[in-house]
């Protein structure tokens, strides 16, 4: 089998889902690059994040 062939086979590797995001509260661009996100929102931790825990800013 060939490569074109191998990907024609599988091609639906998986599905993502994303939320869309309004455009509300934002960190200012040094404090997002500090955090990692422009989003207050979603700046939780992991230990939040696997329970399904949001931050109420």
């Amino acid at each position: 089998m060939n490569f074109q062939q191998d990907f024609q086979d599988n091609r639906r590797v998986g599905y993502a889902y994303v939320v869309p995001q309004r455009l509300g509260k934002v960190y200012t661009p040094r404090k997002a690059l500090a955090e990692g996100t422009i989003f207050p929102e979603l700046n939780i931790t992991a230990s939040e994040y696997t329970r399904g825990i949001r931050h109420g800013t």
